[in-house]
């Protein structure tokens, strides 16, 4: 698969020359041509991240602080608490063990149970229903806030609305939407992503409602991915059962938006047709 392009090219060249760094030095360093750099530097070409990664190491931090964001960030945690061991009481000694540790995903959560031999059951030792489960889970949920900053240029933004409750009965009006959750994609550099998911912030059940745009918002921020793992878990998610059958425009657009904002960053994507200008 070929490599992706590294999309501040121009930008890290100059940075290495500001630093005193003359094209053959930088020649050298990346084992290329003096030539192949001078179209670099003039933005002509963009350079496969591996050939160029050596400039990158030493100035592509420069590059990746002019672009930052601020977000109100979360964790998402699942503890065995005093209220798990009640649902699971026969069983409680042998969670006793895990109280207090931290887990991220549902699956490590659920692991906890299998590595101590515990078949979820209810103290009839019955399977739990959906609902206890649901229970379960809901009980051992917390969050853990933060201020986060991220680095690297924004490439990818988009809003998934829903129609509101508040219709207007006035003749050509247009139905009003509701943004409820944003996704936003920071390039870190070396062909790496950082992919935040934004959902509202609420109070005792009531959204924050401010003009500061960005105090609105609780922002899971996801480790850095590759675009082909970004586009997977993006298809898988809007593919969901109980995904809200009134976003069909998601399914059909998202996808593509995706492709597009990748390609056009520099980033090889698997099976997209070319027609080369000659």
């Amino acid at each position: 698969m070929p490599d992706p392009k590294y999309p501040y090219t121009k930008e890290v060249v100059d940075a290495a020359r500001k630093e005193g760094m003359t094209q053959i030095e930088i020649a050298k360093l990346c084992r290329i041509q003096q030539s192949t750099v001078s179209g670099w530097s003039k933005g002509e070409k963009i350079a496969p991240i591996h050939v160029i990664k050596p400039l990158i190491e030493k100035y592509g931090t420069q590059i990746n602080k002019k672009h930052s964001r601020v977000y109100f960030a979360y964790e998402r945690r699942y503890i065995i608490n005093d209220t798990v061991l009640s649902l699971c009481a026969e069983h409680a000694e042998s969670l006793k063990t895990h109280l207090g540790e931290i887990y991220n995903t549902q699956q490590e959560f659920f692991q906890v149970f299998e590595k101590t031999g515990v078949v979820l059951s209810t103290k009839k030792k019955k399977p739990f229903e959906p609902s206890e489960k649901d229970k379960l889970l809901d009980s051992a949920y917390s969050e853990k806030e933060s201020i986060v900053q991220v680095e690297g240029k924004i490439i990818f933004k988009y809003h998934f609305q829903r129609k509101t409750d508040q219709q207007t009965n006035k003749p050509g009006s247009r139905t009003k939407l509701f943004t409820w959750q944003r996704w936003i994609i920071h390039e870190l550099g070396a062909g790496e992503l950082t992919w935040v998911v934004q959902i509202r912030r609420e109070i005792k059940g009531c959204l924050i409602d401010t003009l500061y745009d960005d105090a609105k918002w609780k922002s899971l921020i996801m480790s850095p991915r590759k675009p082909e793992e970004i586009i997977q878990r993006a298809e898988k998610y809007i593919a969901q059962e109980n995904f809200d059958v009134n976003n069909f425009n998601d399914k059909a657009v998202l996808p593509f938006l995706l492709r597009k904002s990748f390609i056009e960053n520099g980033y090889y994507i698997e099976g997209i047709e070319k027609i080369l200008a000659k």
